[in-house]
Parts: C-alpha cells; sequence; structure tokens
C-alpha cells in the first residue's frame, strides 16, 4: 500500500516546495506541492495534499470518496500564477463546501497568464498521466485527482453551451497540449 506523498511523488516528481493552499471553516489546512519536473524541461506539477482528508462527498454507486487537484505546466514562467490558481481554487471549493467534479468550469475571470489567452479553468480528470495515477487507495479511503486546466474563454462558453460531452470531443479529436498555457484554443 503506497501512501499519498509517495505515490504523488513516484508519478509527478519530487516535492520541491509548497506552502498553505487553503483552510476548512474549522481552520484545517490544506497544502499546495510543487514538484521538480521528471525530466529535464519536462513539465511541473502542482497539486493540493490533504484536501482528501478532509472533505469526503457520497458518489453515486453508494459509500465516499475524496479528492485532491492537480495543475500541470510545460511552461515555467507560469509558475507562480500555477501555484496561486490551485491556492484560489481549493479556498473557494473549502469556503463553499462543495467539492469540484469532472466537466465543472470554473470563470471565466479575466487572463490568467501574460501573453496567454487562458481565462478559465476546466475540471477533468488527469489522462495525461498514466492510468495508475487515479484513483488512489489508501487503507479504505479512494482518492480521485482532478486536473484543473486552463482554458480560453470560447472554450468555457462552449462547454456551457454545448455541454462537457461535446468539448471532450472536440478535445479526442485535436488533442490540445493541456499543460501548454500559450496553446491555441480548441473553439
Amino acid at each position: 500500500m503506497t501512501g499519498l506523498i509517495e505515490h504523488l511523488e513516484h508519478f509527478l516528481g519530487r516535492i520541491q516546495g509548497g506552502g498553505p493552499a487553503g483552510k476548512t471553516p474549522e481552520g484545517n489546512v490544506v497544502s499546495l506541492a510543487v514538484y521538480e519536473p521528471v525530466s529535464e524541461g519536462g513539465s511541473v506539477h502542482y497539486s493540493t495534499i490533504g484536501l482528501s482528508k478532509l472533505v469526503r462527498f457520497s458518489i453515486a454507486e453508494g459509500g465516499e470518496t475524496s479528492t485532491e487537484l492537480l495543475m500541470t505546466s510545460s511552461r515555467p514562467e507560469a509558475s507562480s500564477v500555477m501555484g496561486s490558481i490551485l491556492v484560489q481554487v481549493t479556498g473557494e471549493s473549502l469556503e463553499s463546501g462543495e467539492p469540484l467534479s469532472a466537466g465543472d468550469v470554473i470563470g471565466p475571470r479575466g487572463r490568467m497568464f501574460d501573453g496567454s489567452e487562458m481565462e478559465a479553468i476546466f475540471v477533468r480528470a488527469p489522462e495525461h498521466l498514466p492510468e495508475a495515477f487515479s484513483p488512489l487507495r489508501v487503507g479504505d479511503q479512494d482518492i480521485q485527482f482532478l486536473w484543473l486546466v486552463p482554458i480560453t474563454g470560447p472554450e468555457a462558453q462552449y462547454i456551457n453551451e454545448h455541454g462537457v460531452g461535446a468539448f471532450e470531443s472536440i478535445v479526442k479529436q485535436q488533442r490540445p497540449a493541456f499543460e501548454d498555457v500559450h496553446r491555441q484554443s480548441v473553439i
């Protein structure tokens, strides 16, 4: 059985830093971790650690599941902003008491990165990582990982108007590099 941190470091790289990412109304803290790239020039990953211990929610099949959040950037210049976005989204989720789910769209809220068209966040499964990454079972707890993907305003609007399935069909055809905050919109 692998613990959460060991699991994250196995797939994302060694933790190189972090800090607080949010606080529950009861005062419990969720941490932010920043990982060293697995290979030179590789993507930098960011994740929450501890969200899964604080927030559990019911699933359709019965029982409960927990979530940790993840962001990924292939652009070193996006590093500080990525961490800030993850902290903001985590804090908002904790304050509202509503867990994020795959298919959620947050924003648009204006441009997030210099020279980038990204204005919103799309929540999806971390399909850029091996299948063994998610879910993770630790003791009696199932932990799902959700990938927070920066998207353009038109992409957010398309999801809101046509649904997640229609957007995912386009994604499947075009295979955008979601790790690149300077990528072109698929819409």
